[in-house]
């Protein structure tokens, strides 16, 4: 009997011991708790090349390499804000991350506009890595951001003309039609061939288009399968006339309270140049993509012969010229940034 007793109480003793480990073990919410949940902004459609591409492949990348400490959830669509206010999303902390738009920001950032004069964008691929260099170069260029956690800074593919009903094959078609833009450069560009610029976020091109309060759009042939402008237009006239600046950027506070092996992983081997050659092999895809589906649909793809660009070069050369003065008054070092950008054409594209 008093082994029987003996047995039972060893058995109650091991229950209590075995509960009082399972009460002192964290659970599985306790655990995913004391995993860092970060907010990632974006102004683009969840199918557009900067989340399908970028972003979203980034975050599960940024979860694999610490293991699951770092889990991010991407809005996207321009969930919080308008594509221009996604700067300052995080800089005021609404969103932990957000894919900044500087482009449409003018003014704000004078030195790095450099990346958005006509003619500097030859492919995605020259154009972000030269973004990224100038920023990592210059000083007086991380001094516009400084404000936020820069990961990285990067472009998409270059602009080129897309009209409704009338073809662009030299400078005098574009006189008197009225043109989307994004940016202050496309806008000194028509204004300087006799164009018309109108400002609109992409997001609202393809209904402008539809309902002919614009005859054309300037935008990049990613962005034709994104937001499936080949159904609104007929021409698309191929310049590189420039691109748009754009990155990922973080909130300074949420930046600083991450651990010190999250920041070397986020900046170090996830950040810089890994996002900015995600990004621009993402962009280099689609664009080719979004040239095959304006054939598809029938647009005329139209080609400037050499003489012909070469004009549009001339009467566009003003507008750097004018850059250059801008910058020399501010006593920013202009000059120098070009020159820098335009050694570093040709080395990372095709």
């Amino acid at each position: 009997m008093k082994k029987v007793m003996c047995f039972s109480t060893v058995l109650v003793s091991i229950s209590l011991l075995a509960g009082i480990l399972v009460t002192l073990q964290p659970s599985n919410a306790a655990a995913q708790d004391k995993s860092i949940q970060l907010t990632v902004a974006s102004w683009s459609p969840p199918k557009q090349i900067l989340n399908r591409g970028v972003i979203d492949p980034w975050i599960k990348e940024v979860e694999k390499r610490t293991n699951g400490k770092v889990k991010m959830t991407n809005l996207p669509g321009s969930a919080l804000g308008k594509p221009p206010e996604h700067y300052d999303l995080a800089v005021k902390g609404l969103a932990d991350i957000a894919s900044a738009l500087p482009c449409y920001m003018p003014g704000r950032f004078p030195l790095s506009s450099l990346i958005e004069l006509p003619f500097l964008a030859p492919n995605p691929t020259d154009t972000s890595h030269a973004y990224w260099h100038i920023y990592k170069k210059f000083p007086a260029i991380q001094k516009e951001y400084n404000d936020v956690k820069v990961l990285a800074l990067f472009t998409n593919d270059p602009m080129q003309i897309h009209t409704r009903n009338k073809p662009i094959r030299t400078l005098d078609d574009l006189k008197g039609m009225k043109i989307r833009v994004g940016d202050k450069f496309s806008a000194e560009a028509l204004k300087a061939v006799g164009g018309s610029p109108i400002f609109m976020p992409i997001t609202e091109v393809y209904l402008a288009l539809e309902k002919g309060v614009i005859d054309g759009a300037g935008y990049t042939l990613e962005a034709v399968r994104a937001f499936k402008l080949q159904e609104v237009s007929r021409y698309c006239t191929v310049l590189n006339l420039n691109c748009l600046r754009m990155g990922l950027v973080m909130n300074l506070n949420k930046w600083k309270s991450l651990p010190q092996d999250i920041q070397r992983i986020l900046e170090e081997e996830l950040g810089g140049d890994y996002l900015v050659d995600l990004n621009a092999k993402g962009y280099e895809g689609d664009l080719r993509a979004g040239l095959k589906t304006l054939k598809d649909a029938g647009n005329e793809i139209i080609y400037l012969s050499a003489d012909e660009r070469a004009k549009w070069a001339r009467r566009l050369m003003p507008i750097r010229e004018a850059w250059l003065e801008e910058m020399k008054a501010k006593n920013l070092p202009g000059k120098e940034v070009l020159d820098s950008v335009l050694w570093l054409e040709g080395k990372y594209g095709k």
